[in-house]
């Protein structure tokens, strides 16, 4: 059975030029008539039919972004978030709490050394105080750089491949666990994600969104992993 759904109130359908009724009916999700709320109330009487008064809330049409990277969006939601930590002691409490709800890679974001006060940059032995037995991914605000813990260095065999790379930090000749620009870009681009993360990543994302009134988008980094997950969850 279709369903109908009748809205009645100020209801925008253009803003170049500005066009507005008061009336719009939608069938199996799909629009088919805008125009006058009588129109509408005469069709939900005839037919099985939801009908909804806006009162003094408006419609508008939804948002179209036509350039978003859906997978990042939908890893950013399902990230730790470090924005605003004033210490070490607070981001390992954070990473601790974050840690028992999740399996596999750890990845926060948003952490700046500035606003601790212990003055410092956190290494990888913060981080394995915390969280040793998988890899921790920890990026500052600006995106550039990063720490991660001992699991992460010994997995990717990070001191071999940079060991002359003053990207990869060192302090009286040991590695920090401290990354920034390329190696941290490497740190990234070898996190695998299963088809199963792919899917919540991407249907995350879609919620948030249209939470936000955003209901078209060009993905515009759809992989050649992703684009299966896409077309499964598509059809």
């Amino acid at each position: 059975m279709s369903k109908v759904l009748g809205v009645l109130g100020k209801i925008y359908t253009s803003f170049n030029p500005v066009k507005k009724v008061n009336g719009v009916l939608i069938v199996n999700g799909i629009v088919v008539y805008t125009g006058s709320s009588s129109v509408i109330e005469k069709i939900c009487k005839d037919l099985p039919c939801t009908l909804r008064d806006l009162g003094e809330n408006v419609a508008i049409p939804g948002f179209i972004d036509a350039h978003l990277h859906l997978d990042g969006l939908g890893l950013s939601l399902n990230t730790l978030d470090l924005r605003g930590v004033r210490s070490i002691e607070e981001l390992k409490k954070r990473l601790r709490d974050f840690a028992k709800e999740r399996k596999g890679w750890i990845i926060g974001r948003g952490w700046d050394q500035e606003l601790f006060i212990e003055k410092r940059w956190p290494t990888r032995w913060d981080l394995d105080s915390v969280v040793s037995d998988r890899p921790v991914l920890l990026v500052r605000v600006c995106g550039h750089a990063g720490v991660v813990n001992s699991k992460v260095i010994e997995m990717l065999k990070l001191e071999d491949k940079f060991r002359d790379n003053p990207n990869l930090d060192r302090s009286n000749g040991m590695v920090t666990g401290i990354v920034k620009e390329e190696v941290l870009s490497y740190i990234r681009n070898s996190i695998e994600f299963s088809e199963k993360e792919l899917k919540k990543h991407l249907l995350d994302a879609q919620k948030h969104l249209l939470q936000q009134g955003v209901t078209s988008i060009g993905f515009v980094s759809v992989s050649m992993k992703i684009l299966p997950v896409i077309f499964e969850l598509r059809y």
